[in-house]
């Protein structure tokens, strides 16, 4: 665990078998491609970062945890162009290359973001965890094609005023009684 290493004289070759990293509060210098590609926990909190570099690929991840940072977009415009499978279409895409592990997304209290990932760059994901994002206004469509989700907390996502058509009734109904759903403190009287 990062907090027990001195992170600051720690050489990026020697965290080959890091499995859990904590640089919550810490602006990470250097190449990300360096990351210990066995990374499986990754809690960075206030990320400093807009959106998740290009050179960000730690495709065994399984929790990414960037409560509070100033993330705009889990991906940005350059990220998802700029990808290994940049030559096809977004459509065309084999998304599932990306952050096929991933199972829980935790971007609380991310004040400036402002739209949802692209759901089919995360497709296993089991817990989303967008609570108090309050300039969420945004939901991608591709959240309806997540057949591993159990919780989705929207939570005081007050500026969330359109859910897309993929999250009909039968979305929560009774195709999926598993499916927890936070949406305390937003402003859609319709789901509560």
């Amino acid at each position: 665990i990062m907090s027990e290493i001195p992170h600051k004289h720690m050489p990026a070759h020697q965290m080959i078998l890091q499995r859990m990293l904590d640089t919550s509060f810490v602006r990470m210098e250097g190449l990300y491609q360096d990351l210990p590609k066995s990374l499986k926990f990754l809690k960075w909190w206030q990320c400093p970062l807009k959106s998740l570099p290009i050179d960000f690929d730690v495709v065994s991840i399984v929790v990414l945890d960037l409560t509070e940072s100033i993330i705009e977009e889990f991906l940005g415009p350059t990220v998802t162009s700029m990808w290994p499978f940049s030559y096809f279409h977004p459509q065309e895409a084999n998304y599932s290359r990306t952050f096929s592990q991933l199972k829980v997304l935790i971007l609380k209290n991310c004040k400036n973001l402002k739209s949802s990932p692209d759901f089919r760059l995360i497709p296993n994901a089991t817990k989303l965890v967008f609570e108090g994002c309050t300039k969420l206004g945004r939901v991608h469509e591709s959240i309806g094609d997540l057949q591993s989700l159990v919780c989705l907390n929207l939570g005081d996502c007050r500026s969330l005023k359109k859910i897309p058509d993929s999250m009909s009734p039968k979305f929560f109904g009774e195709a999926r009684p598993e499916l927890v759903l936070v949406t305390t403190g937003t402003t859609r009287r319709d789901w509560q």
